[in-house]
């Protein structure tokens, strides 16, 4: 991977190219890309997508409950069933 730096200077490079040095640089022509050309492209680089992410439903539904709301959500409801288990033992009068 190159760095920032790498990428800075080849784009210098192909700036200070005159257009003509930069379509040889490049394989093309006045005209566009050939079908020979497009066709080697399309076989060396792929289709110019973006592929989709699919994302299992059972995840996503479970990926709600993470955060600091569900988690102070659970944390109040444990607080609740600690106190109403306790509370009996603790205050036998107020039943």
């Amino acid at each position: 991977m190159q760095t920032t730096a790498g990428n800075s200077a080849a784009e210098r490079d192909l700036k200070s190219l005159s257009v003509q040095e930069l379509q040889a640089k490049l394989g093309l022509s006045p005209a566009g890309l050939s079908q020979v050309g497009a066709q080697r492209r399309l076989a060396q680089y792929g289709y110019n997508e973006i592929s989709e992410k699919t994302i299992n439903p059972l995840l996503k539904f479970l990926g709600y409950f993470w955060g600091p709301i569900p988690w102070m959500l659970s944390g109040i409801f444990a607080c609740g069933v600690f106190h109403e288990a306790v509370k009996e033992r603790c205050y036998p009068w107020r039943q």
